[in-house]
């Protein structure tokens, strides 16, 4: 079963929209006197971030309200070609001292695709499609905030073909939300969908699991001098973590030197207590405390009676770092079930 055809057949009407490979960003604007306003920008983590994004400081024009919130994914723009530039650039603007400087060679533009508040009322239960109407009243169009694309169907051919186009011009595939769906903060959950075309680049998975860096193994022949050669993955299983998969494919040089790195910064001298069911042949060199989370593709899900959380990913692969999502964001054993079972396996 594909899987536009069991998010039409779970979802029913949906709202499609491009999936951006970009850093989440809540806006909070208010007018002031004197024709003077405030905006701040606060991560997925609600970690204030406004320092990084100094082209909000021009967002007031474009503001149809005297108080919104707004969410949206912040995105590089290639000043020469126009096209996004991968998450991994735009996120070095954290450890950019002159984000002023880094900010006239890398723009970003803010894709607007929610409205959780504006002018004394709060709108997070509201419908998606009522909260839509809102936001196409309240943003004009400009340079800085751009209101995302979408199209309204329940045609897997019509999901299927905005997917391409979407794979076409650059980005991620599309995000499909349940057009009726109220918004839910933190998680996607299972009104928010991402149908991110994974094969060939990544893998063959219909989505991609965010998950955290138990630990690693040491390195053999050139990745020796990387200090890393592998790490082990898992998810979350209620208040703690299962392993999924070990991962030692499709990561650069560099990659490897960076996760080394940011992995030594949380390293353990023994399991920490939040990791169940690790079984002997899985220990990893070096344990790490539950802080870093990174995304991984794979080609499919099997059932695994060795990892924890009964079920492993086949032919991992590291598609980046998440330094905009926490340990508890991490995807759960619930979700990587339900993706085994959206491949057709649900019967086996």
């Amino acid at each position: 079963m594909s899987g536009a055809q069991e998010m039409i057949r779970k979802m029913g009407e949906v709202c499609v929209e491009p999936k951006y490979d970009g850093v989440r960003c809540q806006i909070h604007f208010s007018k002031l006197p004197n024709a003077k306003f405030r905006v701040q920008s606060y991560s997925r983590n609600l970690e204030n971030t406004t320092d990084m994004w100094p082209e909000l400081s021009s967002i007031g024009r474009q503001i149809r309200a005297d108080a919104v919130i707004l969410d949206s994914e912040a995105v590089g723009i290639d000043p020469e070609t126009g096209r996004t530039i991968p998450f991994q650039e735009t996120t070095t603007r954290k450890r950019k001292h002159d984000i002023d400087l880094f900010s006239s060679q890398v723009p970003v533009r803010f894709y607007v695709f929610d409205i959780l508040y504006k002018d004394g009322s709060e709108l997070i239960k509201k419908p998606l499609r009522d909260r839509r109407k809102i936001l196409e009243g309240t943003v004009r169009p400009g340079e800085t905030l751009v209101v995302t694309p979408h199209i309204i169907t329940k045609s897997v051919r019509s999901l299927t073909g905005f997917h391409h186009v979407q794979l076409k011009a650059g980005f991620e595939g599309a995000m499909v939300k349940k057009w009726d769906s109220q918004y839910e903060p933190g998680r996607r959950g299972y009104n928010w969908v991402k149908f991110k075309e994974t094969e060939g680049k990544t893998g063959k998975l219909t989505d991609t699991i965010d998950s955290v860096v138990m630990g690693y193994y040491l390195g053999k022949g050139k990745r020796t001098g990387f200090g890393i050669g592998a790490f082990l993955a898992g998810i979350r299983s209620g208040d703690g973590f299962v392993t999924v998969t070990k991962v030692g494919t499709g990561v650069s040089d560099e990659l490897w030197k960076e996760l080394h790195r940011r992995i030594g910064a949380f390293r353990s001298h023994v399991q920490p207590k939040h990791y169940r069911k690790v079984p002997k042949q899985l220990v990893p060199d070096v344990w790490a405390e539950p802080r870093l989370v990174v995304e991984i593709a794979g080609d499919d899900l099997t059932r695994s009676p060795l990892h924890g959380a009964g079920f492993a990913v086949r032919f991992p692969r590291l598609v980046r770092i998440r330094t905009d999502k926490s340990p508890h964001q991490a995807t759960s054993v619930d979700e990587v079930a339900r993706m085994y079972r959206n491949q057709g396996n649900g019967n086996r």
